[in-house]
């Protein structure tokens, strides 16, 4: 059913104001007039797109969980109970996290073209950003081709060392994700620029600083991704703050549509809720400063 077969109100909803059997209570404040409702859903799918749901996020996520699962590797050195199967899984969280380097771009392109079209100032902006960390980053470049070459060619990482040993009544641990560039050169044809970078670098060297500098190449990309867009995130931010402000406080925003035509007390399926996301102001607001505070000196 469309939004236009409902009146949308701004409503509040009371925690502990209601019946024991129903103790939030709904407090319609007023009727949406003209393209509210529009501009309200307009701007929390911005917010949503470079927050909540944001490629950006689910690569920082799979880098997390393969941290996590490094750590968990190398404290079992230290308690002398690794485990041969966590340890070779380490390369297809790897893998998980190449796939969602690789969505970080095609997704958030996808994304720019469909809101500002394939020739906007945020698709060049974007573009940029990506060409200066593969030209400038060997981390990045060589993970953005290091995908491929696990899909042709199987796990990357030829060892890794997980060790643990006390220092000063204290146990310090050690975990080494080793790659060896004359194995990686023989087995893949390789970017004439990471070929190079391989060619003259150390036989061996460890994954584990290379994957932090990816890291920090894609926030600089999701950093300018978000400054671009500063305009649409303040105007947007301006949207939902101003209809929450409405709202008293202590009190929780939402948007309530009923369905026309509909007398009062007939099923709940005739209602619409759409909450007020303050939360994404707070979000992108604090990312934004984030980002400003990456970028300074660049």
């Amino acid at each position: 059913m469309a939004d236009d077969e409902y009146e949308w109100k701004l409503a509040t909803q009371k925690f502990g104001a209601g019946t024991p059997s129903s103790p939030h209570q709904l407090v319609a404040k007023r009727v949406l007039i003209g393209e509210e409702l529009e501009r309200m859903v307009a701007a929390s799918a911005l917010l949503t797109e470079l927050t909540e749901t944001s490629a950006y996020k689910v690569l920082q996520d799979k880098y997390r969980i393969l941290k996590d699962h490094i750590g968990i590797v190398t404290r079992q050195a230290a308690s002398k109970s690794q485990n041969q199967h966590d340890i070779l899984d380490i390369n297809n969280k790897l893998d998980d996290l190449l796939s969602a380097l690789k969505a970080f771009e095609d997704r958030t392109k996808h994304n720019i073209s469909q809101r500002y079209g394939v020739e906007s100032d945020v698709m060049k902006t974007f573009k940029a950003a990506l060409a200066w960390e593969f030209d400038n980053i060997f981390a990045y470049r060589f993970c953005y081709h290091l995908r491929n070459y696990s899909q042709h060619c199987g796990a990357p990482i030829s060892n890794i060392q997980a060790s643990a040993y006390a220092e000063n009544g204290r146990i310090i641990t050690y975990c080494k994700l080793t790659m060896r560039s004359h194995h990686l050169l023989k087995q893949y044809d390789w970017h004439s620029m990471v070929k190079s970078d391989l060619e003259n670098s150390p036989d061996e060297f460890d994954m584990g600083p290379v994957l932090e500098a990816l890291m920090a190449s894609c926030s600089r990309v999701y950093a300018k991704l978000l400054i671009s867009n500063e305009e649409y995130i303040n105007e947007a931010c301006e949207v939902i703050s101003q209809m929450a402000g409405e709202i008293s406080h202590g009190e929780w925003p939402i948007l309530v549509g009923i369905k026309r035509g509909i007398k009062q007390g007939d099923q709940l399926e005739t209602i619409r809720i759409r909450p007020v996301k303050l939360n994404l102001v707070t979000a992108v607001n604090g990312a934004l400063q984030q980002s400003k505070a990456i970028l300074v000196g660049q």
